[in-house]
């Protein structure tokens, strides 16, 4: 994607994904099908989200797919996206079955760039989100340490992300999914006795809220604490 570019502005990142030449197509399809995706996020109406968006997105990340060049960073970008679109829809058991496809956990260890590295941290997000639903709603045989898990890699990239220096005005608009994960992988921490570990990264956090000026996290954190408390 191309969207840090931008700080976010995804009417320009359109714009500019269009431009790009042949060779960049991949790139090119993967930074559509992000802007229709995160523009039919913030734009539900009563709840729900506009099919012909999704089904839009959903057609340039196909486009994106068929290159099959697995090796291509974009292309392992178009398997995040997808899996978010998944999550969104409901398709629990399909996002963890696309996030399949691709090592997260290697990922994580390549020098990504800024936006690939909160796209891998959204997908960690919903990987744990997925395993939840399934193991509420259908009493699937999960283990909460796997969610955790999920959850600590995101709030990992999420605290590398807020501490970055080089991107620090964009960082205040890190998503309220990896926002989530942070208070999440904290209350999972305490409330399955890993209090120690949980107390730890309550403290890097507020550290990071209080260099980065996030009052409204801080606030959040304050709670999460209270809730085991």
């Amino acid at each position: 994607g191309i969207n840090a570019e931008y700080g976010g502005d995804w009417g320009n990142v359109s714009q500019y994904a269009q431009a790009l030449p042949n060779e960049q197509s991949t790139l090119r399809f993967v930074s559509l099908a992000e802007c229709m995706l995160e523009q039919t996020l913030t734009s539900r109406e009563n709840g729900r989200y506009s099919y012909d968006s999704l089904h839009l997105a959903k057609d340039y990340l196909n486009k994106a797919l068929a290159h099959q060049d697995k090796t291509n960073q974009s292309y392992k970008e178009a398997i995040l996206l997808q899996a978010k679109m998944f999550y969104v829809q409901g398709k629990f058991q399909e996002c963890l079955d696309t996030l399949s496809q691709v090592d997260l956990d290697l990922m994580k260890k390549e020098c990504l760039s800024f936006n690939v590295s909160r796209a891998l941290a959204d997908a960690y997000v919903y990987k744990g989100m997925s395993m939840e639903q399934l193991r509420e709603l259908l009493s699937a045989s999960i283990e909460i340490e796997g969610i955790i898990e999920c959850y600590e890699s995101a709030a990992d990239l999420g605290l590398a992300l807020m501490g970055s220096t080089t991107r620090s005005s964009f960082n205040l608009t890190l998503s309220g999914v990896l926002e989530m994960a942070l208070l999440r992988s904290i209350l999972l921490q305490m409330k399955h006795g890993q209090v120690d570990k949980g107390l730890a990264r309550l403290r890097k956090v507020l550290q990071l809220a209080d260099v980065q000026g996030l009052d409204g996290l801080r606030v959040k954190l304050c709670i999460t604490l209270g809730q085991v408390l």
